[in-house]
This record gives structure tokens, C-alpha cells and sequence, in this order.
């Protein structure tokens, strides 16, 4: 699941400088992917609702999670992983979890 706000930030991020010094085709590869996360991804339609994150611009990311109806949000960002977050997903039947975290309970 994305969103349009998503795919937007992915490649504002993507497109800093510091990306780039670390590799030279970074900048391609990383449009590249947003333009197959676009195609192959179920785009979600979302309307900017708050939910009081620490920071703004994760509503988008929560309100992606909730109207995409996904099972898992998988973070490794803090403000994500508040328990303010974790209550309002979970209410949704959505598991906040991390990336290693999730590998272990799927390993088990």
C-alpha cells in the first residue's frame, strides 16, 4: 500500500544530496523504484486526516496504513512507533511492528 504523499516524500528524500555522494546512480535508482512502487503498488487514496504524531508528516502514513487496510505497519521511525500510534492502529487490527521484529516472529 502508498499513497501519493508517500511516493512524494520517498523521492524528496531520495533526492538529497547525501544520497547521491554515497552513490552516483542513486538518484535514477531511486526514481526508478518510485516509478515501480507507482505501478505495482495498490495506491491508496488519502484525504490528510490527523492523528497527532510527534511528527505531521506521518498522519500520512497511518492514514495510508488504516485505509489500505494492511495487517502489519513495519517502521524502524520513532515517532511511528509511539504507543499513541501503536493503540490507534491496533484498535484497526493493524500490528506496529519493525522490520526485525517482524523476521522473528515469522521465523518462529
Amino acid at each position: 500500500m502508498v499513497s501519493r504523499p508517500l511516493l512524494d516524500e520517498f523521492t524528496r528524500v531520495a533526492a538529497r544530496p547525501a544520497f547521491a555522494k554515497r552513490l552516483a546512480t542513486w538518484t535514477a535508482e531511486a526514481a526508478a523504484l518510485a516509478a515501480r512502487l507507482e505501478r505495482r503498488a495498490t495506491l491508496v487514496e488519502i484525504a490528510g486526516v490527523s492523528y497527532g504524531c510527534r511528527d505531521p508528516k506521518d498522519d500520512a502514513v497511518i492514514e495510508t496504513a488504516l485505509r489500505g487496510r494492511v495487517q502489519y505497519l513495519v517502521t524502524g521511525d520513532q515517532d511511528l512507533l509511539d504507543a499513541h500510534v501503536a493503540v490507534t492502529l491496533n484498535a484497526h487490527g493493524i500490528l506496529l511492528t519493525t522490520a526485525r521484529t517482524l523476521v522473528a516472529k515469522l521465523a518462529q
